[in-house]
């Protein structure tokens, strides 16, 4: 396994929770996979269509893995669900936590169901060091969305992953969350990647 395409495979459960961070246990149950991005097209009307190659996605995990305390957003999609996305997030959280003190902290925070609990507006008032926020589909609210969004700008120092489910982050964060993202990742199936080919 070259180190441009690695196994995406993660270390045991515990080793997140000793680090504190609140990872779901469901992502032990998938297989690893290899990282091969492929080519893929913007899903939003909103956006001028255009093809995002490959290379765009490798060099996006390079640079987090050269410096992954630079304080950009990472968006990590995958279709039809987000499992992939997130075991890929989940990935990047791992190699911050092999090259960053013990006393940094990171918050996972799922909006599927939290956006109103208190748990989710604590976050506004942590200091993480690496934040990772799940559960963002084309079907989330605007309300959800504005939260996330402002989320996101208040912690605007750290480096922050947001996971998205059937739909690729650039037709997600700025079609619909109208906010920046600077890394991506998209993982499709394959009848999705056939299509896109054909554009």
């Amino acid at each position: 396994m070259t180190a441009a395409n690695p196994l995406i495979k993660l270390r045991p459960y515990e080793y997140f929770i000793e680090r504190g961070v609140d990872i779901p246990a469901n992502l032990w149950r998938e297989a690893p996979f290899k990282f091969s991005p492929q080519a893929f097209g913007v899903s939003n009307a909103k956006l001028e269509e255009r093809i995002y190659q490959a290379a765009e996605q490798s060099s996006s995990l390079q640079e987090f893995l050269e410096d992954p305390h630079a304080p950009v957003v990472y968006g990590v999609g995958s279709a039809p669900t987000d499992v992939k996305a997130k075991q890929f997030a989940a990935f990047l959280t791992q190699k911050f936590i092999e090259t960053t003190h013990p006393s940094n902290s990171i918050a996972w925070i799922s909006s599927g169901l939290f956006v109103h609990s208190d748990r989710f507006k604590d976050a506004f008032h942590r200091t993480p060091s690496l934040l990772i926020v799940t559960g963002l589909s084309p079907n989330s609210s605007n309300y959800k969305l504005d939260v996330v969004s402002e989320l996101l700008e208040h912690h605007n120092n750290i480096p922050r992953i947001v996971v998205i489910s059937g739909e690729d982050p650039i037709s997600f964060m700025y079609g619909r969350m109208h906010s920046p993202v600077h890394r991506i990742f998209f993982h499709s199936t394959s009848i999705v990647k056939r299509q896109v080919q054909v554009i």
